[in-house]
């Protein structure tokens, strides 16, 4: 299996994009890869390998938040916001891999 870093998907993506931007594509010295003509690509991953990973579980944790003093933490008219809520949601994969995002 070939190891993937973000930094070298984050370069290959972005040398990807900026060949297409100029015309080009990365694929063009590949002879494996079929000819989709000068700056068209399908898909932004197209001819990046891809990993068998599976996701094996996802964690949403709820957040909401209150002044302890029960202020008004902002007004738009009529409207008035005394709470905020938001969730933090965790990706597990069988590779050890654990994403995490804030909403």
């Amino acid at each position: 299996m070939k190891h993937l870093s973000r930094r070298s998907f984050l370069s290959t993506a972005a040398a990807s994009g900026s060949l297409a931007i100029l015309g080009t594509s990365c694929a063009e010295d590949d002879k494996s890869a079929p000819s989709k003509g000068l700056g068209k690509r399908n898909h932004p991953l197209e001819g990046i390998t891809r990993e068998d990973i599976k996701i094996t579980d996802i964690k949403v944790t709820p957040l909401s938040y209150v002044p302890p003093d029960g202020r008004i933490l902002w007004t738009d008219g009529d409207y008035e916001v005394w709470k905020t809520d938001g969730a933090l949601t965790e990706v597990f994969t069988d590779q050890g891999i654990i994403g995490i995002t804030a909403s």
